[in-house]
């Protein structure tokens, strides 16, 4: 018997929950908007990361269920490149307490991954890289409290 890896949906349903778990009132509110983000995110942006195969299955998966097709299909070391398109500018939140949960949720999440080995991090070394890199960058942004100062 082999072991199946863990597709992205099953992945995030749990992470979230958890995350939800520990939080309560505006927290966990700006936890789940941020789950939803996510997902919009991986659903956007899956073809983009996926190889020809995997596109293959999501395209088979979203003409028997429209929803969540990626999130089925793709596995935790795709989640990584897309959490790291998911900290681009385009995907920041605009308002600054969310944005902060969603920095600690993308880092959290990545380390999360990390300690449940459910990716090898020579495997996914750029994106990590681009994951760190752009969540210092938001959070300098954040720090500098400039509203003309360009988005992160």
């Amino acid at each position: 018997m082999t072991n199946t890896p863990l597709t992205i949906a099953p992945i995030l349903t749990t992470y979230f929950d958890e995350q939800a778990q520990l939080a309560s009132g505006l927290a966990r509110s700006r936890i789940h908007d941020v789950s939803v983000r996510l997902r919009r995110c991986v659903e956007a942006h899956g073809d983009q990361i996926l190889v020809d195969r995997d596109r293959t299955l999501v395209a088979a998966e979203r003409a028997f269920d429209p929803n969540d097709p990626v999130a089925r299909v793709a596995h935790a070391d795709d989640l990584v490149y897309l959490l790291a398109i998911f900290v681009e500018p385009e995907w920041l939140a605009t308002d600054s307490p969310t944005l902060r949960v969603q920095l600690r949720m993308v880092e959290r999440l990545t380390r999360w991954l990390l300690a449940r080995r459910l990716v090898h991090p020579d495997a996914v070394c750029c994106p990590l890289l681009d994951i760190e890199a752009r969540i210092a960058r938001a959070r300098r942004a954040l720090r500098s409290g400039d509203p003309t100062a360009p988005r992160p």
